[in-house]
Parts: C-alpha cells; sequence; structure tokens
C-alpha cells in the first residue's frame, strides 16, 4: 500500500510572490487573490506514472479525488475539514502510520514535508512531489514524474534507504537579510539519488564583487527600452547593486531604461510587463546543490513570462564555486512542454568577462 498526502494550498502563494502558501486561510481565500490551486495537478502527474495499487489517503482534496479519477483502488482515511490544515496533514499521517503504510507520497512543498516528518520521523519512507512555493529538502524528486518513477519502482519489495534532510526557510535569518534553511531532521527516503533533488547548501560567501561587476556591465550595455526581469536569491541581489538598485532579496525585481519599475512582482504583474515590452532579457540565480534555476523558490516567473522573453534571452547567473558542485542544471517550471524547450546547453555567467557552459535538463 502507498500512502498519498496532497496540500492543497500548497503551491499557491507562487504566482503571488508568498514566500509560502500558510498566509491563506483556504483556497477560496487565495484564489480571490489571484493564486492558482496545483498541487492536485502535480499529485496527477505523478500517479500517472504508477500501475495500479492500493492507495490510502485522505478526502477533501487531499488525495482520494485525484486517486479515483485515475482508477485507482482508494480509500479515505478522513475527510478535512472545510479548511484543508497542517494539522489535517498531521492526522493524516498518523492514520498511515497506524495502518502500517510502507511508503508516504506526498505533494506540497517544505512545510509539508515538516509536517508529515512530525509524525513519522525516519520510521516511513517519504518520496516528495515537487508542488510548494519552496523546496528546499532532500526528500523531492527532480520533477512530479519522477517522484512517480520512484513510487512505482519500490511499492512491492524491499529497497534500500537514505537519511534526507528536511529544510525549510529560517524566517529569523530571512527577516536579518541572511536568506538560507534551517535542517530540522532527517527523514528516510528511497535511495535513488538520480531521481531525487539533494538539500539546498548553505550560502557560501564570496563572489559578490564579481556578481556586482556583472550587474554594473548589463546594466549599461542593456538598450534604453529593454525589460529587464531579475530574479531572487543572494547572488541576484548582488546583480541587482551593481545595477544600482537595491531591489528584492527574494524577489523577482524588474527595470527598463535604468530604473526600478516593479519590485517584488506577481506573476500578474511581470506577466503585463512582458505584454507591454518590445523586448525582455530575464536574469535568474542557481539554486545551491541543487541546480534549479526555475522552479523552485521563483514560480512567480510563470511560463508565460518565460515564453514571452524566449530561450535565448534567459540568462543564468552563478559563482564558479556554486556551479562546480553541479554535474547539471535543472527547470521544473509545471509546463512540461516548456521544460522541453528549455533543455540543452546554457552559458552561464559567472562574471563580467567570465562564463561557463552547463548542460540544463536530462540528456
Amino acid at each position: 500500500m502507498i500512502g498519498l498526502i496532497v496540500n492543497p494550498l500548497a503551491g499557491m502563494g507562487a504566482r503571488l510572490a508568498a514566500r509560502g502558501s500558510d498566509r491563506f486561510a483556504d483556497i477560496e481565500a487565495a484564489r480571490a487573490q489571484g493564486a492558482i490551486a496545483t498541487a492536485g495537478d502535480m499529485a496527477i502527474r505523478a500517479l500517472r506514472r504508477l500501475p495500479a495499487c492500493r492507495i490510502l489517503t485522505g478526502a477533501g482534496g487531499m488525495g482520494l479525488e485525484a486517486a479515483r479519477d485515475l482508477g485507482f483502488q482508494a480509500e479515505a482515511l478522513m475527510a478535512a475539514g472545510p479548511l484543508s490544515t497542517a494539522a489535517d496533514t498531521r492526522r493524516l499521517a498518523a492514520l498511515m502510520v497506524d495502518r502500517g503504510i510502507s511508503l508516504i507520497l506526498f505533494a506540497g512543498g517544505d512545510g509539508t514535508a515538516r509536517d508529515i516528518f512530525a509524525v513519522t520521523g525516519d520510521r516511513v519512507p517519504l518520496i516528495g512531489i515537487p508542488a510548494g512555493v519552496k523546496m528546499h529538502s532532500a526528500v523531492f524528486a527532480l520533477t512530479p514524474e519522477k517522484a512517480g518513477d520512484i513510487a512505482s519502482r519500490v511499492r512491492t519489495g524491499s529497497f534500500a534507504r537514505r537519511p534526507a534532510e528536511i529544510m525549510d526557510a529560517d524566517e529569523a535569518a530571512l527577516a536579518a537579510g541572511r536568506p538560507s534553511a534551517r535542517l530540522f531532521g532527517y527523514a528516510a527516503t528511497p535511495d535513488m539519488p538520480h531521481l531525487l533533488q539533494a538539500a539546498k547548501a548553505v550560502r557560501t560567501d564570496g563572489g559578490n564583487a564579481a556578481m556586482m561587476a556583472l550587474g554594473r556591465r548589463i546594466a549599461h550595455a542593456a538598450p534604453s527600452g529593454d525589460l529587464i526581469l531579475l530574479g531572487p536569491g543572494t547572488t541576484m541581489q548582488a546583480l541587482k547593486q551593481g545595477f544600482g538598485i537595491e531591489g528584492s532579496l527574494m524577489g523577482v525585481d524588474a527595470v527598463r531604461g535604468g530604473e526600478l519599475r516593479a519590485t517584488d512582482a506577481t506573476a500578474s504583474a511581470l506577466e503585463a510587463l512582458c505584454a507591454a515590452a518590445r523586448s525582455i532579457s530575464l536574469y535568474v540565480g542557481v539554486i545551491g546543490n541543487q541546480g534549479f534555476v526555475l522552479g523552485r523558490g521563483n514560480r512567480q516567473i510563470s511560463p508565460a513570462v518565460i515564453r514571452a522573453a524566449g530561450r535565448d534571452n534567459i540568462h543564468i547567473v552563478a559563482t564558479r564555486e556554486k556551479l562546480a558542485a553541479l554535474s547539471r542544471l535543472y527547470a521544473d517550471t509545471g509546463d512540461l512542454g516548456l521544460d522541453t524547450e528549455l533543455a540543452g546547453f546554457h552559458r552561464v555567467l559567472t562574471g563580467p568577462n567570465d562564463s561557463m557552459v552547463m548542460r540544463l535538463g536530462e540528456d
């Protein structure tokens, strides 16, 4: 038996440039602000890779509907109340442990991973379907499809396990302008590192001077009418300072004609700016130790924004030290066709006169 837990609120804060989805009272409150529910769709993408099997799950948007729609034999151990909460997630995980579940597949982000881990510890292996705003933890598969592939391989019989970091944003450090991920413990996950992401690396100092110099060069060379979108992160913050703007540390900022046109912009705001722009350049950083350039922590850069810029106008920025720990880069935009279009070799800017070539996506 496989356990399935879907957090229906997961990822709904992404288009609104929220740092997580726990700010919303419920799905309707999130939708009223322009959020879009995606966790159920991500779960379906994973489940499509599974053969027929029995699934224990929850009703009320927590997995039953997605499993039954695909023809699985699914049993609801509980139903969420009018509002799906972290308490519902923990309760469902506890019921699964009581039933002797051998594996939990969950759709959510780091908050969901923490809630489940608080109940299971390292007793039950976890596989995360990436569906949240942020996914720093090592229990997440590279894509929803790979989460389904892992579950398919290990659903019967024994399998090797490995400890996987459960990470989440350190809110105190973030408030102090030092974004970092905090370790909350080690869960168990199947030992399939080629299908799972690594935990987000702790930021190392260095490289800021090169990034600031790169920002100055880009700002000087950019035509005055170009729209320049600058993604989140500490590397990108140094680049923004080179533009002569402070910008937002964890958000996407827009510059045109040397002036800041939007800061910490939502997906809708970015899409509106792109619709009015004659040309667009998008600059994004790299998640340390994971290699993601799109789809982790920057989902307000929507598929519509990426397509408006175009593949040749997407510029990846990273220090050589960060790239040295990576074998390739990844994108998980939520649009499979777009991920395929972005795959291939990309030049990564590492300084004002320096770059490296890296492969993005699978071979």
